[in-house]
């Protein structure tokens, strides 16, 4: 247990692997969830330093009428590790430092607070947590899921998974691995018992 009683705890996995859910899951259990995700691409929209360094690096067409150009950035970044690294230096240290805040007020009120974001290791900020839990599926099984839900084709899929950490590593680092091969009652049945290891 963390000497002041209060849990952080990261939720992560790549692409597919169904983070979303697990989640939901915590979400209906009531607790809260911050989304790494949600607050980067506010960031991105709404940080002035951050907007111009992106239209520094990748030009002006990264944004259209003052919003993320979404679709041109997934393609300039994810089509070059080394485009997929300066976005990184410059959107994660902003986002890391927001997390922080949210989870500070948070814990104010709560005893655990969760946060959801692929990148935990990417961005450099495993330090921040108690544990981190892996959502893990077989590679066929992710890429299935974003097919049937997302219209992904495997080009797509394959330049996701090539610009973050392969699974394989993360297993090395992280606390716990929850298996989510099977259907969405599986996971959640999965997550509590998970909790309840944690928690107690």
């Amino acid at each position: 247990m963390p000497a002041d009683g209060k849990y952080k705890i990261a939720i992560t996995g790549n692409i597919g692997a169904g983070k979303s859910l697990a989640c939901e899951h915590l979400i209906n259990k009531g607790y809260k969830v911050l989304f790494a995700d949600i607050i980067a691409k506010k960031i991105m929209s709404t940080n002035i330093s951050v907007m111009s360094q992106i239209k520094e690096q990748f030009g002006e067409k990264a944004y259209e009428d003052g919003e993320l150009n979404r679709e041109f950035l997934a393609e300039e970044v994810f089509s070059d590790p080394q485009h997929v690294a300066m976005i990184n230096s410059i959107v994660h240290p902003v986002v890391i430092d927001e997390i922080n805040k949210k989870i500070k007020k948070i814990l104010q009120t709560q005893k655990v607070v969760f946060v959801e974001a692929a990148l935990i290791y990417e961005a450099g900020m495993e330090n921040i947590f108690d544990y981190v839990i892996l959502i893990d599926a077989s590679e066929d099984t992710r890429y299935k899921r974003l097919e049937e839900r997302n219209n992904m084709d495997y080009s797509d899929f394959r330049k996701v998974e090539d610009s973050q950490l392969p699974v394989d590593m993360k297993k090395e680092k992280v606390h716990i691995v929850v298996e989510n091969n099977g259907n969405p009652d599986d996971l959640k049945r999965k997550m509590d018992e998970t909790l309840s290891r944690i928690l107690g």
